[in-house]
């Protein structure tokens, strides 16, 4: 028999074929749906990596107001949750992707009717501020930090409202950017401090030379050099180490540069060498002896002695020897030399002329 909702249907017994006087009264109530509704919700990714963990099942109150009772199952599509394909179901502890998220959430009642409704996640991204931990500012200047494009207010440490300041002073700073999405303000604090850079000072330049292809440059800057620096001996490849190894003899022009747009220092530098032997035959090759690259510094000497302690000759940063003394040619042998450099620095050595 079909039954009607609202109606009332009376029940009796028949026991050898007496029927019972008294009668059962069912009043049949026929439950058409859950009340339950869909539900719609917007949120903001905390770590603006695109997705945000949820737990499904804290939205259960939101679909239908009595829980009680009710079992609850989450599916991928409507067919799923129609049907309960056990393929499209999916768990409560559910991965939100930016954009719209729909999960069909089928609902069972105690008496096993049950109701497909949605539940609507979306979720959005909060201001992404692109402003470092430490932002550099040249010393006697000022810096512009920029939060970005991508808020509709913004409210820094000192008060701004702006998408940008300008700072002069060093210290500590923090700006809150907010994006609205019209129930929901999704916004993204960022915390940095202004430190201050300049042009490096440099103290002092370390050589060691003397070698055909191993001497070193080394770089040292004074304490009042506050900045990050990086370094180049050609103006073009730069390192972050202050050291050069393996170089040849010969001129150099050391630069330093802040890393932070403050400028650069160049400096020269010489690495010398000298030859190990001279040939003096007027044939145009080796005809004279001096200290290799002598020339770029002004103020060097160079003593030649003989093997006996002699002194032959005193040579200035331009001048060579020839292999004579007081207009003499001096035999093949060995000789040996002393340089004073402007630095204070003092070379020993022997070469040999062969004639």
């Amino acid at each position: 028999t079909v039954l009607a909702n609202g109606v009332t249907y009376y029940a009796t017994q028949i026991i050898n074929n007496c029927e019972s006087i008294n009668r059962l009264a069912v009043t049949i109530n026929l439950i058409n749906t859950l009340n339950a509704t869909n539900y719609s919700e917007t949120l903001c990714d905390e770590l603006n990596d695109g997705t945000e963990n949820v737990s499904l099942a804290n939205y259960n109150a939101n679909l239908i107001s009595n829980t009680t009772g009710c079992t609850f199952e989450y599916y991928s599509t409507l067919n799923g949750a129609t049907n309960q394909i056990s393929s499209d179901q999916i768990n409560s502890n559910y991965n939100l992707s930016i954009g719209l998220n729909t999960i069909y959430v089928r609902i069972t009642s105690i008496n096993t009717c049950f109701q497909v409704v949605e539940l609507r996640l979306t979720l959005v991204s909060k201001p992404i501020i692109s402003i470092a931990d430490i932002v550099p500012m040249c010393d006697n200047s000022s810096v512009t930090v920029n939060a970005g494009t991508n808020a509709n207010t913004y409210l820094w440490s000192n008060g701004a409202t702006t998408p940008t300041i300008t700072v002069s002073q060093t210290g500590n700073y923090s700006v809150t950017a907010t994006h609205n999405y019209g129930l929901i303000n999704c916004s993204t604090t960022k915390n940095f401090v202004v430190v201050l850079s300049n042009v490096a000072t440099i103290s002092q330049i370390e050589t060691v030379d003397w070698t055909e292809n191993q001497n070193t440059i080394t770089v040292y800057l004074d304490a009042t050099s506050i900045g990050d620096y990086e370094y180049s001996i050609d103006g073009i490849h730069y390192q972050d180490s202050n050291a050069f190894t393996n170089l040849y003899g010969g001129i150099y022009y050391v630069y330093v540069k802040d890393k932070n747009n403050c400028g650069q220092v160049i400096k020269e530098v010489f690495l010398l060498n000298y030859p190990k032997f001279f040939t003096p035959n007027s044939d145009g090759y080796n005809d004279t002896w001096s200290i290799n690259f002598s020339y770029y510094e002004k103020g060097i000497t160079t003593e030649i002695y003989d093997r006996f302690g002699k002194l032959i000759k005193v040579l200035n940063h331009r001048e060579n020897w020839d292999g004579k003394y007081n207009g003499n040619m001096l035999p093949s042998d060995d000789y040996w030399f002393v340089v004073n450099r402007v630095n204070g620095k003092v070379y020993k050595g022997h070469f040999t002329m062969k004639r």
